[in-house]
């Protein structure tokens, strides 16, 4: 009707539940944190290596896009996503000798198993979580130590390569420059 004032605690009461809705909506959309298993993990050449995720608060993930990615997105290992495993362009590295454990994702952990590691499996590992516009990830820094015998392995395969490159040479060499 013209000329009827509304009362004043109306328009306010409509702001205090839009308020209320709003936080409401937050609250209801779980944010989460990702925690690694151990940020530095020391592994030797030729053994297991196994790495986690944890969901922070626990929570379930299998409906989530979930995986593990070598040097920034730029290599990646494993991708879970509706309910389905998709290995990356950087499977590749670790054919036959991985694996993507996901049978705890209901309580929000992913495990990324590498067998028999080389000193190329050496270096970070991403594993992330993203549910809707939340994404979080967590970083494993696999290093990889040789034992004292692999060592003086490495050390002779080295020395028998440049003395069979200095044979090359020579033979080379006196190819080029035969003698009269």
């Amino acid at each position: 009707f013209p000329g009827v004032m509304e009362p004043a605690f109306s328009s306010l009461s409509g702001y205090f539940v839009a308020i209320l809705l709003l936080q409401i909506t937050v609250l209801t959309s779980e944010q989460f944190t990702v925690s690694s298993s151990r940020s530095h993990h020391v592994v030797m050449v030729g053994s297991q290596a196994e790495l986690s995720c944890q969901l922070s608060p626990p929570q379930n993930a299998q409906l989530m896009q979930v995986g593990w990615f070598r040097d920034r997105h730029s290599q990646m290992i494993y991708l879970y996503e509706d309910g389905e495993e998709h290995s990356g362009e950087g499977i590749q590295n670790y054919m036959n000798r991985t694996v993507f454990l996901k049978d705890a994702l209901e309580g929000g952990k992913i495990t990324f198993q590498i067998y028999n590691v080389t000193v190329f499996d050496g270096g970070q590992y991403h594993c992330f979580f993203k549910d809707g516009h939340t994404y979080e990830e967590g970083i494993v820094d696999l290093r990889v130590a040789v034992s004292a015998f692999q060592e003086v392995a490495i050390i002779l395969l080295m020395v028998l390569f440049l003395f069979f490159l200095q044979i090359l040479r020579t033979s080379a060499a006196s190819c080029l420059h035969p003698r009269v």
